[in-house]
């Protein structure tokens, strides 16, 4: 084989390869969630996972306007959710059956809003935190790309045991709160990949 021919054989390759390499690349700092069976997604954009919560969705009557199945540019689909002037902004999961969520110690989640600079996250009747929600800010998660944070939440440590939850919200509103607030309209905030691990 001629040297000519030798080369050429060679770049090929290393085009080829520089290619998959970067059809790989998901484009946006992200790593793939990871997969396993312990894994329970509340929303999977990519349809990762196969063990997924079953529950019917609800505003806690804020008036928000959600869409589950957003066209989003950077995840697709995505969760939209649009503040109506309620009291707040917010996306619950109102009817999982208990027990479902026991055991699990971690959450993990993808969030974007240019209106929001924190995001509080509720799980009524939890072990330690009780009816009480936690309040996150955005700046503590690792940036992604166009405006994406991954957010990860100790569960056990914030919340204690799930058993007997039946309902996950995320959702904003004005703190520290004063009766009668409301939240301004149209804003909004997006989430994708919400899942917990044990």
């Amino acid at each position: 084989m001629s040297k000519k021919i030798s080369f050429g054989l060679v770049t090929m390759a290393l085009l080829f390869a520089s290619f998959v390499m970067v059809g790989c690349d998901p484009g946006n700092n992200d790593t793939t969630d990871p997969v396993g069976t312990t894994n329970l997604y509340l929303y999977d954009a990519n349809k990762e996972g196969s063990n997924i919560v079953v529950s019917a969705m609800d505003a806690w009557g804020t008036g928000t306007a959600f869409n589950m199945a957003f066209a989003g540019e950077t995840y697709n689909p995505c969760i939209e959710s649009i503040a109506k002037g309620g009291w707040g902004n917010t996306v619950a999961w109102n009817t999982i059956t208990k027990g479902t969520l026991s055991g699990y110690t971690k959450l993990f989640f993808k969030i974007k809003s240019s209106d929001y600079d924190y995001i509080i996250i509720k799980f009524p009747a939890s072990g330690t935190a009780g009816d009480a929600g936690k309040q996150y800010f955005l700046e503590d998660g690792k940036a992604l790309k166009d405006g994406w944070i991954q957010m990860e939440v100790d569960v056990a440590k914030d919340f204690g045991d799930l058993a007997a939850t039946a309902q996950a919200a995320f959702y904003w509103q004005a703190l520290p709160l004063v009766d009668g607030s409301t939240v301004p309209a149209d804003e909004v905030f997006y989430l994708a990949d919400i899942y917990l691990t044990k």
